[in-house]
């Protein structure tokens, strides 16, 4: 019982949640639900109808008496007219129904999607990539496929048990009682499959994810699958993740569907129950032919809602599961939202930027960053160095405010970096990534991409892709700056892939330039050229430089030395190459 409870308590937010994406669409829903009863209602009444007509033939021949075919025509005549309304009650249910499921679906991608951008770096960086594309695709695919099949069958099966109940009762209410005996059979059929199956279906819909994430992994990695020959490695653990979603789907399809052929067991049963007393009340005179022959097809017709029913639990068992996971990224912490007023990046006695007392932990556990204290004048260029893991890349994500600190805060100009507006962040700020990512677009609009201006000319990018070193190459492409980028960028390497990167950045024109890395991928003899070409971009901006490369840094106007999250050297070239400690062995 309390098994149960605890299901039911699950399973009624996600139900509710659902209804609430309904609730802006209530006077579209009322017209369908009056057109469901419409439709429905001509197609109960056409049974008593045609019953009529039976009866009349049937005494016409028993008794010897003159059939009334006049009376049978009009009877057929007026059950034309009934399936041609139903019928178009049915569409016109069917379309407004379309809109709305569609609409609501819109909304439910339109939200995903958005909230993706409000995830803070951490959450992709703990979550299979696979997973949200599932969440985000497939799962919403699945509410798809069955929200409007659930509210239509649901309406119709509704609307048609209570009128082929009230018809039953007015006919035979003996005979009615048996027929009863099926709802409380079906409902515990029914709620013994569904609880049984639940945990199957949920399970199934979290494999598939895991299956997705595996996939994406797989394609991502296929140089490093097949360099260290881990094709068999590979293909097995795929094996592993795809019988077991097998086994699960598998379950939860086989449980579910038993529920249609224990509830026609039962219906049929019942339905030679009927029969059987429908035949001695006819004998016995207590009923017409036409209205036992009516009773029957009403038994048929009753049977037809009551399988729809046990269906549409089936089907709200996937819809519910695949309705969680997307609930959960939903429901996501967001990354802090910056306030909405205008930030005045004016500063005093010079300093522009200030990092005040802050650490950061990605597990609330052991921090990355610790206690960082630094006070950075406008126009400084700053150099971040030390080894893998001490906290540089974390560093310069807290800087674009891309991850909030776990204790101090972060000043651009006297503002609190998460108090400014994200559109100011955008112009505030350019960036080039040691790994950076470029849009299946042309050249031409990965560059113009990070650009302030809604138009931006050609002189605009070739200018910018000459000051990163990259027009040269550009030109010599095929298409040259119309050139589209594959969707793995698999058609460029990756030193052309990152002097795209800083084109882009050169386009922004930013106040404040963070370069991560963002020589790393070229050779000594291009990162000659592109710093050239950075010099004419850092001048006059604060430049926050994370490099290895020793020719990168002695220019700096300052050089930070991180170890495990902590500021332990800070100097120019000269001052910290008159002490001994990492900096002097790292430029030895």
């Amino acid at each position: 019982m309390t098994r149960d409870k605890n299901t039911y308590n699950k399973i009624q937010p996600v139900i509710k949640r659902l209804l609430n994406y309904i609730k802006p669409y209530k006077r579209k829903l009322f017209s369908v639900v009056i057109f469901a009863v419409c439709s429905t209602s001509f197609t109960i009444l056409s049974p008593v109808i045609l019953g009529l007509a039976v009866t009349e033939l049937y005494e016409g021949a028993v008794q010897g008496s003159k059939v009334d075919l006049q009376y049978i025509f009009l009877i057929i005549c007026l059950l034309a007219v009934l399936y041609l309304l139903s019928s178009v009650f049915t569409y016109m249910q069917e379309y407004l129904l379309i809109g709305v499921t569609q609409k609501i679906i819109y909304t439910l991608r339109s939200e995903v999607y958005q909230k993706l951008y409000k995830l803070p770096i951490t959450f992709f960086d703990h979550t299979s990539h696979g997973d949200i594309l599932s969440r985000s695709i497939n799962d919403i695919e699945k509410i798809n496929n069955t929200f409007k099949q659930m509210i239509s069958q649901f309406l119709t099966s509704v609307i048609s048990l209570l009128g082929i109940m009230l018809i039953m009762l007015y006919i035979s209410p003996l005979i009615t009682g048996v027929v009863f005996l099926i709802i409380p059979g079906s409902i515990f059929i029914t709620k013994k499959i569904v609880k049984k199956s639940q945990l199957y279906f949920k399970n199934q819909q979290k494999l598939l994810g895991n299956l997705n994430g595996f996939v994406e992994e797989s394609y991502t990695g296929q140089e490093t699958i097949k360099a260290f020959n881990l094709e068999n490695d590979a293909d097995e653990n795929f094996q592993k993740r795809n019988n077991l979603l097998y086994e699960y789907s598998w379950k939860a399809q086989y449980i579910s569907s038993t529920i249609t052929p224990l509830l026609k067991l039962l219906q049929n049963m019942v339905y030679i129950v009927v029969c059987v007393l429908g035949s001695i009340f006819v004998i016995n005179q207590l009923i017409t032919l036409g209205n036992i022959q009516a009773f029957i097809m009403y038994v048929r017709q009753f049977q037809q809602p009551v399988n729809k029913l046990a269906t549409i639990m089936n089907t709200i068992q996937s819809t519910i599961a695949a309705s969680e996971r997307v609930f959960q990224l939903l429901d996501e912490k967001e990354q802090p939202l910056s306030a909405k007023k205008n930030a005045d990046h004016s500063s005093h006695n010079n300093e522009f930027v200030h990092f005040e007392n802050v650490s950061f932990s990605y597990d609330h556990s052991s921090s990355v960053i610790n206690n960082v204290n630094l006070k950075i004048n406008k126009g400084e260029t700053v150099a971040i160095i030390g080894e893998n893991g001490a906290g540089k890349s974390t560093l310069s994500l807290l800087l674009l405010g891309l991850l909030a600190p776990s204790e101090g805060r972060i000043l651009i100009g006297g503002n609190n970096i998460h108090q400014i507006e994200e559109q100011e962040k955008f112009e505030l700020f350019g960036t080039v990534f040691q790994e950076n990512w470029l849009f299946s677009r042309s050249i031409r609009e990965n560059i113009a991409y990070g650009s302030k201006a809604d138009d931006v000319t050609d002189e605009e990018v070739i200018k910018a892709a000459e000051l990163a070193q990259a027009d040269y190459f550009i030109r010599n492409l095929p298409d040259g700056y119309n050139t589209i980028i594959n969707e793995s960028g698999s058609n460029l390497s990756e030193g052309e892939k990152q002097l795209i990167a800083i084109a882009r950045a050169v386009m922004a024109q930013p106040e404040i330039l963070v370069l991560d890395e963002a020589t790393s991928h070229v050779d000594m003899m291009m990162d000659e050229r592109i710093q050239t070409g950075l010099q004419g971009l850092m001048r006059g901006r604060t430049t926050f430089i994370i490099a290895h490369q020793p020719s990168t840094i002695k220019t700096a106007d300052r050089i930070i030395v991180l170890e495990n999250g902590e500021i332990i050297q800070e100097g120019n070239h000269d001052e910290l190459w008159q002490k001994h400690g990492y900096y002097k062995d790292f430029i030895s």
